[in-house]
């Protein structure tokens, strides 16, 4: 849910009528021998209508689940993706990760469709860095690429409808640098030209890019794609009511460098920043050359906070931080690569 500090508000154009009963696919996609007792608005979305689904199992005992809806193509896509997505994450971490049941359309709505998944209880507040910066930390170690592939071999969309297309790579830089040019074009298509960010995103693209990622993969050093979140902001994390413990949900994931995940705890409205940060370090080791590090994380916030300006038309406050970020990294990174090579030579 957003903050009184988001700048994001919402945008639903989803009716309320789909959440108003149980349509006959959603049921057939529930556990056999289920019986509803009741549909309940729960929960907030800028891009989907969102109930909570009691019932009574096969068992004779009370289960709840989490119904998203969304229309249209972009629903269709949205639904199918999210249901991949966390299947992928929970099959890893599924004392972490939200379980996925069911996505499908409606019988009754045209055009219509569903995400299910188990209902958890939560909490107005993020959970702590400890124990859940380890979890994260435990989900990027098991997480393994199986063809050893950057990116994602299913297609991903955001929570706005919008493809996050994740090219399979070989190599992290390659991956990364097709992820931002594109959020890049959305940004401008989206907030309109500029002449001053369209010169620095093509000075981050050619420049700064390739001076932060590549020595990642050279001199012998070599870069794991693992599998993240991708979108691990406060919105999309929580603690369980009933047990206590930390709970994920809302992901865009991809194979990644695994301290991709961390770009969103720079963003400045955010509950979860530095302190999260360096018990993540505590977990899983930072990437060689360690010196990097911080700016690294100001570059992969770059792309979260481009995609992020890239949903909301006329909202030019993250246009704005974007700014800010590229006049640091160009001033400290802007002769490149070969920059970095001739400093080291010298």
């Amino acid at each position: 849910m957003p903050t009184e500090a988001d700048p994001r508000a919402p945008t639903n154009s989803v009716p309320e009528s789909p959440i108003a009963y149980v349509d006959d696919a959603i049921l057939r996609g529930l556990p056999k021998g289920t019986e509803i007792i009741r549909i309940a608005p729960s929960g907030t979305s800028q891009w989907a209508r969102t109930a909570k689904i009691e019932t009574i199992n096969a068992r004779g005992k009370n289960s709840s689940y989490f119904i998203k809806v969304r229309q249209g193509s972009s629903g269709k896509n949205g639904s199918r993706a999210e249901f991949q997505s966390m299947a992928a994450l929970n099959k890893i971490m599924p004392d972490l990760v939200v379980r996925p049941i069911a996505w499908g359309a409606y019988d009754s709505l045209e055009d219509t469709w569903f995400f299910v998944m188990d209902f958890h209880q939560l909490s107005n507040d993020i959970p702590d860095p400890e124990p859940f910066v380890r979890l994260v930390s435990e989900l990027h170690k098991n997480g393994t690429a199986p063809d050893g592939k950057f990116g994602t071999p299913w297609a991903v969309y955001g929570a706005d409808g919008r493809r996050q297309l994740y090219k399979p790579t070989d190599t992290w830089e390659e991956c990364f640098t097709f992820m931002l040019r594109r959020t890049l074009r959305y940004e401008i298509a989206t907030q309109g030209p500029d002449t001053e960010i369209e010169t620095m995103y093509a000075t981050i693209l050619d420049k700064v890019a390739p001076r932060l990622l590549r020595p990642l993969e050279a001199e012998g050093r070599t870069v794991e794609p693992r599998l993240c979140h991708g979108d691990l902001w406060d919105g999309n994390v929580s603690v369980d009511i009933n047990t206590g413990n930390p709970i994920i949900f809302d992901a865009i994931p991809l194979y990644a460098h695994h301290e991709f995940e961390l770009c969103t705890m720079r963003v400045p409205y955010h509950r979860m920043q530095q302190a999260y940060i360096d018990e993540y370090v505590k977990h899983a080791r930072m990437s060689e050359p360690i010196e990097d590090f911080d700016d690294r994380l100001w570059l992969y916030y770059l792309y979260f906070n481009s995609r992020s300006s890239s949903c909301y038309s006329g909202n030019l406050q993250y246009r704005i931080q974007s700014k800010h970020c590229m006049r640091r990294l160009i001033e400290k990174h802007g002769d490149g690569y070969e920059g970095y090579l001739a400093r080291r030579e010298g």
